[in-house]
C-alpha cells in the first residue's frame, strides 16, 4: 500500500486528484476528463493494461518508461482502494 501511495502521489494525483475523484489541478486543462476512481473501480488487469499502454485519444500515456513493474502493480492496487460504491459480488476485492 505504501509504494502505491507514493507512486500515486508523485505521478497520478495531478490529474486524478488527491482522493481519486478525477479533479486534480491539471484536470481542467485536459481535453478528456480523468477517471474518477471513487465512481469506477477498474479490475486489476484493466488498470495494468491502461498503465502499460495508455488510452488513445486522452492524456493518459503509458507509464512503463517511468515506473517499474512493481510500481505499476502497486499503484494499480492502490487506485482500487478509492472506490466508494458497492463492490460487485464477482469482484475479488483489493
Amino acid at each position: 500500500v505504501e509504494l502505491g501511495q507514493r507512486v500515486y502521489a508523485a505521478n497520478c494525483k495531478q490529474c486524478h486528484g488527491e482522493r481519486g475523484d478525477g479533479d486534480g489541478p491539471a484536470a481542467e486543462s485536459l481535453p478528456v476528463a480523468p477517471v474518477s476512481f471513487r465512481r469506477q473501480r477498474p479490475t486489476l488487469p484493466a488498470s495494468l493494461r491502461v498503465l502499460r499502454g495508455g488510452i488513445d485519444g486522452t492524456s493518459m500515456a503509458p507509464w512503463t518508461s517511468r515506473l517499474s513493474d512493481a510500481e505499476l502493480v502497486a499503484v494499480a492496487h492502490y487506485v482500487r482502494s478509492f472506490y466508494a460504491g458497492v463492490v460487485a459480488s464477482g469482484d475479488p476485492g483489493r
